[in-house]
């Protein structure tokens, strides 16, 4: 990404670049469909809009769209595609516009909802959504987010990371529903089911679901099962605890039809079947998944974190992928990220300095400040106001010392030369008002203030 012009000038038509010399703007904005096609709005940096065209998610099309936003441009001009993360349809937009040089945003669902709303405010069609998206990179520019793709072993692990991630949500649903169902059947199995569930607890609630076969077997052929299975960790207790259930919840039933038993049973077993599932496949991508942290962080930077541990690293190396690349408003108006890279303390791609915006009053961001020896940002540390509560916290703490002292300490009063100590403590805020007035306004301007005189002391 290069400097952005400080003010667009206005070009004939027919005239791509400025007067300057300066590339044109050509920007995209494209409102994906899920479902449908994708609309796409062309506009130039001043805002007028150059045509509209409905894309698909194929090469030929894209192709198409690139053709027409380039028409009659300069030879080297970048186009720059602003989307809504929606689902996705995203990934191949973001993959073909970025191979050949382009750049692509992504802008807030939040902010875009906002400018859309002002622009139209009855009605909302994908003309609309995607001529929104155009005018953001015109209007606010900050806003835009630039799109990076991970390659390689960075976007292989990250895609472990996220597969491993919803396996053990799923797992835990899993394992939700069948201590659920357990309670169903047996009201008290809670007291024999282990805080993590055990492989024993499953082995017995799959053959067993069933309290009416889980009678009818023993406690000590029970006791033979549990203690095989388990390997000897558990044993007569355990089995005990599920037959007291068992027993108890045929008592609690009786012979009820509302409870069907053997439906009950062969839901658990359903849900044990794929809580198996979901186990075996968690390992095979966590085995993968490892591997390919070791490729991505050779060294274990992230691992040497405190804290981070064995499983949050791979999460860590691919949350925290370069420092600076979001939560800067780094957009079109900004030039482009900056910073180092999380495992290149040199430097990454796009680590050069940091021109400053064009056309703001105000100084550039600093670049984030890294740890020279990991690379890892640093975050600065942030000052910020007491809130009233915890202001009314403290004096309330402040009158409590003074109440078990004996009362508040004396205020100091102001002595005047020979009249001893006054009646009245000093005006301080009064008497800094009065100096800054003074100070500000010339002398025969200041409003009278009778409350106050030259010695401070009210009259």
């Amino acid at each position: 990404m290069g400097p952005w012009r400080e003010e667009a000038s206005p070009s004939p038509p027919g005239d791509e670049s400025s007067e300057e010399g300066e590339m044109e703007r050509r920007i995209v904005g494209l409102d994906l469909g899920v479902a449908t096609d994708h609309t796409a709005v062309i506009m130039d940096g001043e805002g007028r809009e150059r045509g509209r065209r409905r894309v698909r998610p194929t090469r030929t099309s894209l192709e198409a769209l690139l053709a027409v936003a380039l028409a009659g441009a300069a030879e080297g001009t970048v186009v720059e595609v602003v989307i809504e993360p929606t689902g996705p349809a995203w990934l191949p937009v973001a993959v073909f516009f970025g191979a050949r040089g382009h750049r692509v945003y992504r802008v807030s669902c939040q902010r875009a909802s906002d400018l859309r709303k002002y622009f139209r405010r009855h009605h909302k069609t994908n003309g609309i959504d995607a001529a929104t998206l155009a005018r953001m990179a015109v209007l606010e520019g900050d806003a835009l987010q630039p799109v990076e793709l991970r390659r390689g072993a960075m976007a292989a692990l990250d895609r472990e990371v996220r597969v491993t991630d919803r396996l053990t949500r799923e797992i835990s649903s899993r394992i939700t529903r069948i201590r659920d169902l357990a309670r169903q059947v047996m009201p008290t199995v809670g007291g024999a089911l282990s805080k993590q569930l055990s492989r024993t607890d499953v082995e017995v609630l799959r053959a067993f679901g069933d309290p009416r076969a889980l009678v009818a077997l023993g406690v000590d052929a029970l006791t033979e099962m549990v203690v095989k299975v388990s390997h000897n960790m558990y044993g007569r207790p355990k089995a005990a605890a599920f037959m007291d259930a068992a027993i108890e919840a045929l008592e609690l039933y009786g012979d009820s039809d509302a409870v069907p038993f053997e439906a009950l049973a062969a839901d658990l077993a359903t849900e044990i079947a794929l809580l198996e599932a979901l186990v075996a496949a968690r390992t095979a991508h966590e085995r993968r998944r490892e591997e390919l942290y070791g490729e991505v962080d050779p060294a274990g930077v992230a691992r040497s974190v405190p804290g981070v541990g064995e499983q949050g690293a791979p999460l860590a190396v691919t949350r925290v992928a370069r420092p600076g690349r979001s939560g800067s408003g780094h957009g079109p108006e900004r030039g482009p990220p900056t910073g180092p890279h999380l495992l290149h303390p040199d430097g990454g791609p796009g680590s050069e300095p940091h021109q400053g915006p064009l056309g703001h009053g105000h100084p550039p961001r600093p670049p984030p400040v890294a740890d020279a020896r990991t690379g890892h940002a640093l975050r600065r540390p942030r000052h910020r106001r007491p809130t009233p509560l915890q202001r009314g916290r403290s004096n309330h703490h402040r009158r409590t010392l003074d109440s078990a002292r004996g009362g508040p300490p004396a205020t100091p009063l102001q002595e005047e030369a020979g009249e001893g100590p006054s009646q009245r403590p000093r005006r301080t805020f009064q008497r800094r008002r009065q100096r800054l007035d003074e100070a500000t306004f010339p002398e025969g301007h200041l409003l009278p203030q009778p409350h106050l005189r030259s010695t401070g002391r009210r009259t």
